[in-house]
């Protein structure tokens, strides 16, 4: 699908593009054919104002090129969203994968264990928190969790559960939520980069 995608957005791309290209240079080429004309006109004393319907063929053009140029401003705004939202729905698959869990349904799980209180977690209400560390697109690049386990799924799962019981001298609570929880939240931190 997504390749299908791509490829639609590709298409379109291109023949704008090349329309564009054909419009832009029947500008120049008219604009130059007016310029020479009026240059023959100056060197020959032929009043300029007569051929009026020269330069009202050359603003059509540049009128046609201004909009075509503004639809190619707009087709290319819509494939980078397009392309945009094609990489979050695949990220957010990609990280519910991973952790076994559902990225979707891991707010109100943080919000009701108190996660906002400690934490800086970007889409969690609240969650200003300045005890523990941002839980933002970085954590994906982070090697470890709590400084002591290596960053995989499974070990920041293990983290969010039983933090104490990993590292007892770390302010991290064990939160003694169910493990579907935690892959949850594991889920919708790691969709986050």
């Amino acid at each position: 699908m997504r390749s299908g995608l791509a490829r639609m957005v590709g298409g379109a791309l291109a023949a704008i593009l090349l329309l564009t290209a054909a419009v832009a240079a029947a500008t120049l080429w008219s604009d130059r054919r007016d310029r020479a004309r009026h240059d023959s006109d100056m060197a020959t004393g032929v009043d300029a104002r007569h051929s009026g319907g020269q330069s009202a063929r050359s603003g059509l053009i540049r009128k046609i090129g201004g909009a075509l140029a503004a639809v190619l401003l707009l087709t290319a705004a819509v494939a980078a969203a397009a392309l945009w939202s094609d990489r979050r729905g695949r990220v957010l698959h990609e990280s519910d994968m991973a952790t076994g869990g559902v990225g979707a349904r891991a707010i109100p799980i943080m919000t009701a264990n108190g996660c906002s209180g400690c934490h800086t977690i970007p889409g969690v209400p609240g969650a200003q928190g300045q005890v523990g560390p941002r839980l933002d697109a970085s954590l994906a690049d982070r090697v470890f969790i709590g400084g002591v386990l290596a960053n995989n799924p499974e070990n920041l799962i293990r983290w969010i559960r039983e933090a104490r019981e990993i590292n007892p001298h770390t302010a991290m609570p064990s939160t003694r939520i169910t493990e579907q929880q935690a892959r949850d939240i594991a889920a919708y931190l790691y969709a986050l980069r």
